[in-house]
């Protein structure tokens, strides 16, 4: 029976998974085969085998360069001759076993509260299951050298390289590494709370590397007297992820407001107790940037559905306001005949076009988390006010009198007048934002405000 490169290579990287990323080739480089080692494919699927094959069972190594050794360095092909299924027959002994115990830390974990971080802790908890390949029992008698596993199995649990010493005591020497690795993760669990994220991550990653370290192992050969559950460890290296936090923040984002609004200019008032004039002044305001600030209360501990309020405030910083009107400067002359003195009085008005603008906008927004899928990404419900207020100039009128017969000094008034109004209006939109945290202090949002708007923003947040 012969199997090809490709299909052993293939077989063994299924059989792996990709949590683990501890290098440890370098710890047995000098038992690799030079092909391998010069390929650098190859190289990362041994790399990845021997992080998974450690994880199940470190003297499950042993008999996987064993393999690679016969296969790919002396070139047996024989899978009964070349350590192939001996190692699928280790391999699925522990890997069965593994997969028992894992089960059961699942259906202990069911109780953590809040659920998203029971899902967290399942997730880690089934990166360690994997599907149990088929018995195979090995047909030949392979001679295992005791001194040459203990030895793989005591780099692995030492992490560095040494070299093989006859006269060294290796079982003595890894069941105390791992006395102490176990120790290692007590006295993690203990001091979870002054560590940051980037740490608590890293003991994850070194537990699913280690996971026959805690309580209810299924390893006889190195298990440890701990009292110390998988499940809860990693519940308490996430746990500090799903408390929620009171916080500040600052956003920035885009918003299409689309005002437009059609007004006419009037002028039947002083100065014109006789003259109509009508002008029509059209315009769209496009607010575009809207920069925000405000703050989250929290009202429950966890992050759960209704856990904070948001309050947040905010200010137009860019926008486009467009106009569409017929405004030009021109003059009006009124001559009125006095019959009493037979003369003429003459008034000039002069209109001068001061087609000027301004306007700004105002935000305001309530919102609560309604769904979370994990800690980092969640479904907000929020309800948004937008104010947009605009002012526009028009005319500025200059009476000038030429001639007047009058007894009262105020008819000789000279002035100025500015023709001007002002145009607002406020909406309000229900809103549901689809939320993303990249870091903790960095959050990106996609939000629908009904009916139509869409936005797109960024948020920095300071916890306290």
């Amino acid at each position: 029976m012969t199997i090809s490169v490709r299909f052993a290579i293939l077989f063994i990287l299924l059989s792996s998974i990709q949590i683990f990323s501890q290098n440890y080739l370098p710890l047995f480089s000098g038992y690799v085969p030079e092909p391998i080692m010069k390929d650098e494919d190859f190289k990362n699927q041994v790399n990845i085998n021997i992080g998974h094959y450690a994880s199940v069972n470190p003297d499950l190594v042993y008999y996987y360069i064993m393999y690679i050794d016969k296969r790919f360095g002396e070139k047996i092909t024989n899978p009964d001759s070349n350590y192939y299924n001996l190692l699928r027959s280790e391999d699925y002994k522990f890997r069965k076993a593994r997969n028992k115990w894992i089960q059961e830390e699942m259906k202990k974990a069911e109780g953590i509260n809040p659920g998203v971080l029971f899902s967290a802790v399942r997730s880690n908890l089934s990166a360690l299951y994997q599907e149990e390949i088929n018995k195979y029992t090995d047909s030949v008698s392979l001679p295992v050298d005791e001194g040459k596993l203990q030895y793989f199995t005591y780099m692995i649990a030492s992490g560095k390289k040494s070299q093989y010493n006859d006269n060294f005591n290796y079982l003595s020497g890894s069941l105390k590494l791992m006395d102490k690795k176990s120790e290692e993760f007590r006295t993690i669990y203990s001091d979870a709370s002054s560590m940051d994220q980037p740490e608590r991550y890293q003991a994850i990653e070194s537990a699913l590397n280690f996971p026959y370290l805690f309580n209810g192992s299924y390893l006889q050969k190195y298990k440890q007297d701990s009292d110390l559950s998988l499940f809860e460890f990693l519940r308490k290296m996430h746990v500090d992820d799903y408390i929620q936090k009171n916080a500040v923040k600052a956003g920035i984002f885009y918003f299409k407001n689309n005002f437009k609004y059609e007004n006419e200019i009037l002028f039947k008032e002083k100065p014109f107790p006789y003259f109509h004039l009508e002008n029509k002044d059209k315009g769209t305001i496009t607010s575009g940037i809207i920069a925000d600030i405000g703050f989250r209360l929290g009202l429950r501990n966890n992050k759960t559905p209704f856990s904070y309020v948001e309050i947040d405030a905010g200010y137009e910083i860019l926008s486009d306001f467009s106009t569409d009107d017929d405004i030009n400067s021109f003059q009006i002359q009124r001559d009125s005949f006095q019959p009493s003195t037979g003369k003429h009085s003459i008034i000039t008005y002069t209109l001068k076009e001061n087609n000027k603008s301004s306007h700004y906008e105002i935000y305001g927004r309530i919102a609560t988390p309604v769904y979370y899928f994990s800690n980092k990404i969640y479904i907000e419900a929020g309800l948004n006010y937008f104010y947009t207020a605009a002012e526009r100039n028009y005319y500025d009128i200059t009476r000038h009198i030429d001639t007047l017969v009058s007894n009262d000094p105020a008819d000789f008034e000279e002035y100025t007048q500015n023709i001007s109004t002002k145009i607002s209006k406020g909406n309000f939109y229900p809103s549901v934002g689809f939320n993303y945290s990249l870091y903790e202090f960095l959050n990106f949002k996609v939000e629908y405000l009904v009916p139509v708007l869409l936005t797109a923003k960024a948020e920095l947040f300071y916890y306290f």
